[in-house]
């Protein structure tokens, strides 16, 4: 994809903007911003030729788009304290691979620093039904229902086994 070089010149900006005198953090990271932002039109332009063609044969069985550049792309809203749009860049990342886990990881912190711990369980759950339930996503959601308010769903501990205790739901 044509969209790979500014990728990962974006994301050398933004790990740039890690290593730079905190005065220059946010310099760096809306550079990343900008390439990142040029190279999502120009892979949203190469999808839509991709998608058009597929269709235009009867099919239309992969998406063209680079899911790395969601998640680059996120990272660099989230550095900036942009929470929204960094859910928008996961969200449309997933749809592009929805394998791609580092994207439900993402969308579990934007949604948590929003403070929508509904939407950031919801996605944790997402991810578990594609990881096969891994110990570490399960951990990831019990902690998330451990702090929703009081009076929501959350995980109990009973004779040291966790239950969902349903009484705020």
């Amino acid at each position: 994809s044509t969209s790979f070089p500014p990728t990962f010149l974006g994301l050398y900006y933004a790990t740039k903007a890690d290593l730079v005198e905190p005065a220059q953090k946010k310099a760096w990271l809306e550079k990343s911003l900008e390439v990142l932002l040029k190279a999502q039109e120009i892979s949203r332009t190469l999808e839509k030729e991709y998608d058009d063609r597929q269709r235009a044969h009867g099919s239309l069985m992969v998406r063209a788009a680079n899911p790395q550049l969601y998640l680059n792309l996120a990272n660099t809203y989230m550095n900036l304290g942009d929470y929204r749009d960094a859910v928008d860049a996961l969200r449309y990342g997933k749809g592009v691979d929805p394998r791609t886990l580092e994207s439900y990881d993402g969308l579990n912190l934007a949604y948590s620093a929003m403070g929508n711990l509904p939407m950031a369980v919801v996605t944790m759950e997402e991810k578990a039904l594609v990881d096969h339930f891994q110990p570490e996503t399960l951990g990831a959601i019990r902690d998330l229902y451990q702090n929703m308010p009081d009076g929501s769903c959350a995980f109990v501990e009973h004779g040291g086994k966790w239950q969902l205790n349903l009484q705020g739901c």
